[in-house]
């Protein structure tokens, strides 16, 4: 499967919001891993640029003046010039552009190399201040983390939060250095035991939209597994991960030619939670 297709799929699941595994993946980064795509599109020089807007509005202030008639000469003169040989610089300018594009797009190594650049650039700014953490591990978070450690180029850790507005701590932390790429995997409970002994709701649909949005404006991808699927099938969710990787050119196929594909399952909503069955 393609990028463009694999982010469609990821994209359509997010909408429909209804579905293990849950997968977000930042605009920019989309944007990123599109990169090439963009590149491919043409561009064309505006006849008009930002000199006649500033013109236009010039001279529209002008007219409240005694003097206003100098003020549209001026106006006028900026936009001929703009509309003139402002173009020709601008329509230049984007030729030497396309030209460029057309270069890297026709070299296999230039091209790798322009992917690899908006990528890096991008995952620059990605927010990874860790903290140490006494958060509660999960019954399955081990389970999780010792089935993703056999992904190569990546170092895998729980017990550490990512300080933002609070400090949110993942079930596990993937991280790819080479690219500075991080990831917070979460296993998903229907419910939980108070300290009253009474079953509590969690993680049912809408219950962490605030936290998954602090993670993904810290531009980390979110990918949220149900219990039952980590239970009974740790491989396919390792596989899972290893499928979202391969946008990143982490190539771990091999690892899992034999193990089965994920089977989804149906997320729940706070009425429905108490009837899940815990694993």
């Amino acid at each position: 499967m393609g990028t463009k297709d694999l982010l469609k799929e990821y994209n359509l699941s997010r909408q429909c919001d209804n579905l293990y595994p849950k997968i977000l993946i930042p605009l920019r980064i989309q944007e990123a891993l599109l990169a090439e795509q963009s590149l491919g599109r043409a561009k064309t020089a505006d006849r008009f640029g930002e000199l006649s807007g500033w013109a236009v509005a010039l001279g529209a202030i002008s007219l409240a003046t005694p003097v206003g008639w100098l003020g549209l000469i001026g106006a006028g003169a900026a936009i001929f010039y703009d509309s003139t040989e402002g173009y020709q610089e601008r329509k230049s300018t984007v030729e030497e552009e396309n030209k460029r594009a057309r270069q890297i797009l026709s070299d296999p190594e230039l091209l790798r190399k322009y992917m690899q650049s908006q990528l890096k650039s991008t995952l620059q700014t990605t927010r990874s201040s860790l903290t140490k953490s006494d958060a509660r591990s999960g019954k399955y978070d081990d389970v999780l983390l010792n089935a993703v450690r056999a992904i190569p180029g990546c170092l895998v850790k729980k017990g550490e939060g990512l300080n933002l507005s609070y400090t949110f701590t993942p079930d596990v932390i993937l991280h790819i250095p080479s690219l500075n790429l991080w990831i917070d995997i979460e296993v998903d409970e229907p419910w939980f035991l108070s300290d009253s002994g009474q079953k509590e709701p969690i993680h049912y649909i809408g219950k962490d939209d605030y936290r998954d949005q602090q993670f993904y404006d810290a531009r980390w991808i979110v990918i949220r597994f149900a219990e039952e699927q980590i239970a009974k099938q740790p491989a396919s969710c390792a596989k899972e991960v290893a499928k979202l990787l391969s946008l990143f050119n982490v190539d771990a196929s091999q690892l899992f030619q034999t193990t089965p594909d994920l089977k989804p399952v149906e997320r729940w909503n706070y009425e429905t939670a108490l009837e899940m069955h815990r694993y």
